[in-house]
């Protein structure tokens, strides 16, 4: 089985609307953590708007019909 099988269609089940909603999630998140007042929690910070990135790039990707290519996308 090739892995890349796998991730092309998983991402192409995604939906503009999908990646826009995980965006808007992931990014109020880490908004919300560099507000709070615990500093142990401002690591995820980083976790949370890499993971707005990817989904960006993979929204940028579907878009321009070349979602399997979504890797190539600059950060």
């Amino acid at each position: 089985m090739n892995p890349h099988d796998d991730s092309h269609r998983l991402l192409c089940a995604w939906t503009e609307t999908d990646l826009l909603r995980d965006i808007s999630y992931y990014e109020g998140k880490a908004t919300d953590l560099e507000r709070s007042s615990l500093p142990e929690r401002h690591g995820m910070v980083t976790v949370y708007r890499y993971s707005a990135q990817q989904r960006r790039k993979m929204l940028a990707a579907l878009r321009d019909g070349r979602p399997d290519a979504w890797r190539e996308y600059p950060d």
